[in-house]
């Protein structure tokens, strides 16, 4: 038991920075450094896409409801 315990703690665990599935070249994390940026920026494209496309009909509706209540408030008084 004691000398499978230290084989299995003599080998190493297989990770991105040692082996990768098609080659079997190294590869550094280095490669991985801008990864979480592009993620970011990718999230924040498509949540600005969005909030384009609701804010653009939603500006047109306040434009057409507060259009109404300047008309109402300009009005003379009687």
């Amino acid at each position: 038991m004691k000398h499978r315990a230290r084989r299995l703690a003599n080998l190493k665990a297989v990770s991105y920075s040692e082996r990768t599935m098609a080659g079997g070249k190294g590869v550094t994390r280095a490669g991985e450094r801008g990864q979480a940026m592009t993620e970011y920026v990718v999230i924040l494209f498509g949540a600005m896409l969005t909030l384009l496309t609701i804010l653009g009909p939603m500006a047109d509706s306040i434009q057409r409801y507060m259009k109404s209540i300047y008309f109402c408030v300009s009005l003379p008084y009687p």
